[in-house]
């Protein structure tokens, strides 16, 4: 996975993305043009929608997103279909989420060493071509380390405070016209903590179904589900914490809720097997566990072909693989299955 270095105001960052992965992003936007065809509820009025709600929410990502288009000689409207609009239509419509991943946190017991992670994994192995990942620097921001899909802003991450945030789509409950993780990973880190990064999710109204999980150095570690209009907020009781695909917060937990989700025996998912296999393996570590246990963690192949670290040509593959040390402000990126062991290093 290429790692780019972007700087200035946020348009020039933008821009600098699109030039740089012009082709990337073009190819990707053909895919995701493909899909909108396809879509029974696309119209020019829910894009325009969407978009304003996006502007809305954070103007300086909204020309940072400009700014990509750019770069890459594509039209607005294009833009937006990798900034979560295919996502967002795809809500309307309840179709199965293309997206799975494992996330996780775990606090060192007697330290203040804190590490948080996830796989990436796509129903489609070809998206891991896409992938890109990126340092941010400018004045409107702390140096931030970003992994995305090319001609986003965002997926997952972390910045130069130490605070980290990592995604797992939820299925589809409740959406309205709001934003999708994409723009919300990227405001959660403008903050400092943990804290305040969970209290500014927690006024979004969003247009997708999510779990941000958030850390900072201090210790503090939130997950936050969200459907709509509504959040939960979860602190987690134990050094540890796991997340997948489904709710977990009884708020949200119902009879409204897609069976496979609330059914943990459901053939159609296996987001329950990861979040617990997850579970398992970081209440087992030892009080001296380090970034090599957490990464052959994410390399779990425990339950396969329900597992961690997915191989499945035909149903799905991990992508991409992150573990960061928040405490040093450093991280390990996979690119690939991370079982695979090849990892590059970050520092902010």
């Amino acid at each position: 996975m290429q790692i780019n270095q972007l700087k200035g105001a946020p348009f020039e960052r933008g821009r600098q993305h699109g030039a740089l992965h012009r082709d990337r992003i073009r190819a990707f936007i053909e895919e995701r043009r493909m899909k909108r065809d396809q879509s029974a509820i696309h119209s020019p009025e829910l894009l325009n929608g969407f978009i304003r709600c996006h502007q809305n929410f954070s103007p300086d990502l909204y020309e940072e997103v400009n700014g990509i288009a750019e770069g890459s000689n594509v039209s607005m409207d294009d833009i937006w279909l990798v900034n979560g609009y295919w996502r967002y239509f795809r809500e309307l419509e309840c179709l199965k989420p293309e997206t799975a991943c494992t996330s996780f946190c775990y606090r060192r017991p007697g330290t203040r060493e804190v590490f948080i992670g996830q796989t990436s994994d796509h129903s489609d192995p070809k998206t891991q071509d896409y992938m890109v990942a990126f340092t941010l620097q400018g004045n409107d921001i702390p140096e931030t380390f970003m992994v995305a899909f090319s001609g986003s802003v965002g997926l997952f991450g972390f910045n130069a405070n130490g605070l980290g945030v990592m995604l797992n789509n939820l299925p589809t409950l409740d959406v309205k016209e709001g934003v999708t993780a994409f723009f919300a990973v990227r405001e959660a880190l403008r903050c400092k903590t943990a804290r305040e990064s969970s209290e500014r999710l927690e006024k979004a109204v969003f247009g997708a179904c999510h779990h941000f999980l958030i850390a900072d150095p201090s210790g503090a570690v939130f997950g936050i589900e969200t459907a709509g209009d509504r959040t939960a907020r979860i602190t987690p009781e134990t050094e540890w914490y796991a997340h997948a695909n489904h709710y977990t917060d009884s708020r949200f937990i119902g009879p409204n809720m897609p069976p496979a989700h609330l059914d943990p025996n459901h053939a159609g998912h296996n987001s329950y097997l990861r979040q617990n296999r997850m579970s398992e393996i970081l209440q087992e570590f030892p009080d001296d566990a380090d970034e090599k246990m957490l990464l052959a963690a994410l390399g779990d192949h425990d339950h396969a072909p329900s597992c961690i670290c997915v191989h499945e040509p035909q149903n799905g593959k991990t992508c991409a693989a992150i573990v960061v040390a928040l405490h040093k402000r450093k991280a390990f990126l996979a690119t690939g299955n991370p079982c695979e062991g090849v990892f590059a290093e970050i520092r902010l």
